[in-house]
């Protein structure tokens, strides 16, 4: 008798969990709301790098904007599981959630063959990429088999370490502002990374992915500003 009380109660509360998830239009709102303002920068800096792209066509401009393009369409999918995942079925909203991490990781991916064409002759850059497009073909494949994210952490916390190390050279070779605003985003980004996650936040209603968007808000302006000082004159291939 008291276990058939204790599964009513549990299926009463259960219910009523579900009932106010449905009455809220939007579940996350602050975090929703600061996903915005990064798909609208992401994708102007994403045209306007590609804009570059087309005088210079270098890669390091393709890879930017694909880079931008790509957090964009990260941001978009993260407004939507986050501001209406509990609406979802459970498999739609778990394929939301790898559709994002497979755009973060895009973003990745870009901005490190961003930094290495630069940094590497077009011969030894052609050598990479070929063993670039495997990791990242390791990633997609982790990505879709597995729940979870701590593989997906691994691989952005490598190419993010490999991008600070590359434009810190690319810094000090060539005492390059442009190269330097980069560094600073990377090293901005690895600020946020880390205090999200600590899981800190400045309240319940402002939790650590609602800072950590505003910080990356930041972060991509800087990069943006670093990236549009470069040109052709600026390349340099230190191996």
């Amino acid at each position: 008798m008291f276990r058939l009380g204790l599964n009513v109660f549990i299926v009463e509360k259960r219910n009523l969990l579900n009932h106010n998830i449905r009455k809220k239009l939007i579940y996350e709102p602050v975090t929703f709301l600061t996903n915005i303002p990064l798909i609208i920068l992401a994708t102007i800096y994403g045209y306007s790098i590609l804009g570059i792209y087309y005088k210079t066509l270098h890669l390091f401009h393709f890879n930017f904007a694909g880079s931008f393009f790509s957090l964009a369409l990260a941001s978009f999918l993260g407004a939507i599981f986050h501001g209406f995942g509990p609406h979802f079925r459970t498999v739609i909203r778990e394929r939301v959630w790898k559709f994002v991490l497979i755009c973060l990781g895009l973003a990745f991916f870009f901005n490190l063959n961003a930094a290495f064409s630069v940094m590497l002759s077009k011969e030894i850059y052609t050598i990479y990429f070929f063993f670039c497009v495997l990791g990242l073909g390791a990633f997609l494949f982790q990505t879709f088999k597995f729940n979870g994210f701590g593989h997906s952490i691994k691989f952005f916390t490598i190419s993010h370490l490999l991008i600070i190390i590359i434009f810190l050279l690319l810094t000090i070779q060539s005492f390059d502002r442009g190269y330097f605003y980069i560094l600073l985003s990377c090293l901005l980004t690895t600020i946020a990374g880390s205090l999200w996650m600590t899981g800190w936040s400045l309240s319940k209603k402002f939790n650590n992915n609602d800072l950590f968007h505003l910080i990356q808000i930041l972060s991509i302006w800087l990069i943006y500003r670093g990236i549009i000082l470069i040109n052709d004159s600026h390349f340099i291939s230190i191996i």
